[in-house]
C-alpha cells in the first residue's frame, strides 16, 4: 500500500435507553486487494487511527463518547502501538484471532494500562483457557454477541454474574433490540441500531409537528433566509418557541433581562448562530432512537455540500439539503417519500433524494456508498479525497452539535 488510500467510518453505539453513548471505528484498505491481507490490514489501522487519534483528534470527532477500535492481536500484545487515551478506548478483537495464555496474558497488562478488552462470544466459548472464570474475568471487559444467534441464556448469565459488559452487535430490528435487552445484554451495535421500525403515523405526535419543522429545516439550509421568514414558521411550534427561549435565557448566554419575545429572541441570536440552534433542535426533536442519526445525518449532509462545490452550476446549501432529507425517514419516524412530498422542497430537489437524478443525486448517491464502503471502482486518489471530506464533515457535525448543547 505505498499510497494513503483508505476510508474511515463510525458506527454508534448505545445503551438500553437508546442513548447514544460510543462509536466503534470502521476501516478499510486498499481496493485493489480483492482479499485483504494482515499486513495490510494493520497498516490501514495504524492509518486510519493515526488520521482519528493524532491529525483530527478524538475530542472532535466524537465529543466525550467511548470509542471502540478493531485492535490486530499484534498490537495487543505490543502496548507501545496503541492509540491513547486508554481509559476511553475499548479494544476489539477480531473473532479470527487465536487466543493462547501469551495473548491473555497481554490482554491483563493492556487493561492494566487503561484499556478495555472486547472480544466475541465465539471466541470465549471455542478457547479452554477462558472456561475459568477468573481467567475470563482478568483479561476481558466485554463480550460481543450476534443478535442474529445469541449464546445459550446460561453462558450469558454466567457472563453478567462475573460482572462483564455484554454487547449485542448485527442489531437490524426493533424486535432484535428488545430480544437481546430481554436476555440482559446492556450494549447495542449494528448497521441499523439506529433506524427505528415505522409502526404507524401515531407517532408523529410524541415528535412535534413535523410539517412545520420540515418547512423550518428547508429555510434554514438557504443561504438567503433571514428571522422574518422564520418567525411566523416557527411559531406555529410552541415547542421550539419555549426551546428557543429557554436558550437564550439560559446562564450560558448570560443575560442580565429575560427575553420573552420569540421575535426578540430571534434578533438577538443572529442568523448563523440561529440556524444552528434552530437546526439542531429541530433534529433533537426526534426520539432516542432516531438521535443516534443525527451526526450521520449532519456528516452527510456537510459532505454533499462540500463535493457540490466542485461544480459551478450547482447551489451547495440545496446539496445540503438533499444530504439532510435523505435522512429524514430515520429523523422523523415516516416514509421518506411522504416526508419528501410534505416538505416543500424543489422537484429536481425531491427527485436527487428519492431516485438520486441529476448531478446533486450523484453526490449523494456517491456518499452514501462511501458510507457503505461500496466504492472498488474509485481510483485512489478519489478515495484518499472523499476520507478527507468525510473527517472534515464529522468534524463540523460533531462541533455544530456541541455547540448547541446537543452533543
Amino acid at each position: 500500500m505505498s499510497e494513503s488510500h483508505y476510508c474511515a467510518a463510525l458506527q454508534p453505539v448505545c445503551d438500553v435507553r437508546r442513548q447514544h453513548i460510543a462509536d466503534e471505528i470502521h476501516y478499510r484498505h486498499s481496493v485493489e486487494d480483492a482479499h485483504a491481507k494482515l499486513d495490510n490490514d494493520t497498516i490501514a489501522t495504524a492509518r486510519i487511527l493515526n488520521t482519528v487519534f493524532y491529525d483530527i483528534g478524538l475530542d472532535a470527532l466524537v465529543g466525550d463518547r467511548l470509542v471502540f477500535v478493531s485492535a490486530p492481536l499484534q498490537w495487543v500484545v505490543r502496548p507501545h502501538l496503541l492509540p491513547g487515551p486508554a481509559e476511553r478506548i475499548w479494544l476489539n478483537v477480531s473473532a479470527d484471532e487465536v487466543l493462547d495464555s501469551r495473548a491473555l496474558e497481554a490482554f491483563k497488562v493492556a487493561r492494566e494500562a487503561g484499556y478495555h478488552l472486547v472480544v466475541s462470544a465465539e471466541t470465549v466459548l471455542e478457547t479452554p483457557e477462558l472456561e475459568d472464570d477468573a481467567v475470563l474475568k482478568s483479561a476481558v471487559d466485554m463480550i460481543c454477541c450476534s443478535a442474529e444467534a445469541l449464546p445459550d441464556q446460561a453462558h450469558l448469565t454466567r457472563w453478567q454474574q462475573l460482572g462483564l459488559h455484554l454487547m449485542a452487535t448485527d442489531v437490524a430490528s426493533i424486535k432484535h433490540f428488545e430480544q437481546c435487552q430481554a436476555a440482559g445484554i446492556s450494549w447495542f451495535q449494528g448497521q441499523d441500531v439506529a433506524q427505528p421500525e415505522i409502526h404507524s403515523e401515531t407517532q408523529q405526535s410524541k415528535t412535534g409537528n413535523r410539517s412545520v419543522e420540515l418547512k423550518l429545516l428547508s429555510l434554514l439550509c438557504r443561504e438567503d433566509t433571514d428571522t422574518a421568514d422564520l418567525e411566523p414558521v416557527l411559531l406555529q411550534s410552541p415547542d421550539l418557541c419555549l426551546k428557543l427561549l429557554q436558550y437564550v435565557n439560559s446562564s450560558a448566554l448570560r443575560r442580565e433581562k429575560s427575553i420573552t419575545a420569540v421575535k426578540d429572541a430571534l434578533t438577538m441570536m443572529g442568523n448563523e448562530r440561529l440556524k444552528k440552534l434552530l437546526t439542531t433542535l429541530v433534529l433533537s426533536s426526534s426520539r432516542p432512537v432516531a438521535k443516534l442519526a443525527i451526526p450521520q445525518a449532519l456528516t452527510r449532509a456537510a459532505m454533499c455540500r462540500s463535493l457540490a462545490r466542485g461544480y459551478a452550476e450547482l447551489d451547495e446549501d440545496e446539496a445540503f439539503t438533499v444530504g439532510l432529507f435523505s435522512m429524514m425517514d430515520i429523523l422523523s419516524g415516516r416514509p421518506l417519500p411522504a416526508v419528501i412530498q410534505a416538505s416543500g422542497l424543489s422537484e429536481t430537489t425531491c427527485q436527487a433524494i428519492l431516485n438520486y437524478q441529476g448531478e446533486l443525486g450523484r453526490i449523494l448517491l456517491l456518499v452514501i456508498q462511501f458510507e457503505k464502503a461500496n466504492l472498488h471502482h474509485v481510483k485512489m486518489s478519489a478515495m484518499h479525497k472523499l476520507n478527507h471530506l468525510y473527517l472534515k464533515a464529522r468534524v463540523w457535525a460533531q462541533d455544530l452539535l456541541v455547540s448547541t448543547g446537543a452533543g
